[in-house]
């Protein structure tokens, strides 16, 4: 998420605020240590916590979950006067990245992307003409896509475009190169969409045991020696559990998942599956099989895969 002016402030105060309680807190320890020497060094403990991340922060003008930014103030200025220009014209934009200095340019271009793309997705859709925009300037601007995708941009384009296509029920246009080997037999009636590498695949297992004991009583039989009479008593305890499988690549297709790894390949088509399940770092789906297991795929974008799988069954059939 891009930070505001607004929230720059509000962030700074914030931790003008840790330093203040810091220091607060180590003179409150100093002047308990005579008569509470357990809270004194407690209290101290809180405080140098306080103390290292406010001066953290500040030293280094980021928090903790900041995303990544340009080096200075400055580039951050001129990205974000090119964000606005991008939005306004892309062909005036191309002019004024011409006009910042050549070393800079790519890593200016690239947040610039970026900030047009957090506009664009404030309602989670990316427009047509939103489209044609930003991919306007990224063909005029004469930086390779490698370069511009610096900040994560372009992956955030492509990604909008795949989901506006299977929205509207059309195959993607521009996806990128997964750089990833793909060795699937796609059947001649589909085609790819989407691929995600290094899945890890989880399924469930049923593990099954037996609990219980005997029932009846011990007569003695000679001396050391005893004879039980009755029956064991034991009855079956299933114990259900998540268990990894394999790490490999998933491909969405128009009609299929694939996954595919070493000791793992097969896929499901989307009418076969009576559930899907979003995870935050996955995709959960349930064949429409009466022995059928959940099955999971672990990943790093779930609600890109979610939201691709789900509409690819819905709009692609």
């Amino acid at each position: 998420m891009k930070e505001t002016p607004y929230s720059l402030i509000m962030r700074k105060l914030g931790q003008v605020l840790l330093l203040i309680i810091g220091s607060l807190t180590l003179i409150s320890s100093l002047a308990m240590i005579t008569t509470d020497t357990g809270g004194a060094i407690f209290m101290l403990f809180v405080g140098a916590l306080f103390l290292y991340f406010a001066i953290k922060g500040l030293w280094s003008g980021k928090s903790v979950n900041e995303e990544k930014t340009p080096s200075n103030f400055v580039e951050s200025t001129k990205a974000t006067e090119l964000a606005a220009k991008i939005k306004e014209s892309p062909e005036q934009a191309v002019k004024l990245l011409a006009s910042i200095e050549e070393e800079k340019r790519a890593e200016t271009a690239s947040f610039a992307v970026k900030l047009v793309m957090d506009d664009f997705l404030e309602d989670d859709l990316l427009s047509e003409q939103e489209e044609d925009t930003i991919t306007t300037f990224i063909n005029k601007s004469q930086q390779g896509v490698n370069e511009l995708d610096g900040y994560g941009g372009v992956m955030s384009l492509m990604k909008a475009s795949a989901l506006r296509h299977v929205l509207n029920g059309k195959v993607p246009e521009n996806i990128p190169d997964f750089q990833m080997p793909i060795h699937f037999n796609f059947m001649k009636s589909e085609e790819m969409v989407w691929a995600f590498s290094n899945v890890q695949y989880y399924k469930e297992v049923t593990r099954r045991s037996y609990q219980g004991g005997h029932q009846g009583f011990s007569v003695r039989v000679a001396k050391g020696l005893y004879y039980r009479t009755g029956a064991f008593k034991g009855h079956p305890v299933e114990e259900k559990n998540m268990e990894y499988q394999d790490t490999g690549i998933m491909v969405l297709t128009t009609k299929h998942i694939y996954f595919g790894s070493y000791e793992n390949m097969f896929r499901v088509k989307y009418n076969k599956i009576v559930a899907f399940t979003p995870y935050d770092d996955g995709l959960g789906i349930m064949k429409d099989t009466q022995r059928a297991k959940p099955m999971v795929f672990k990943l790093e974008d779930g609600w890109m895969a979610y939201n691709l799988a789900i509409n690819l069954s819905q709009n692609m059939q």
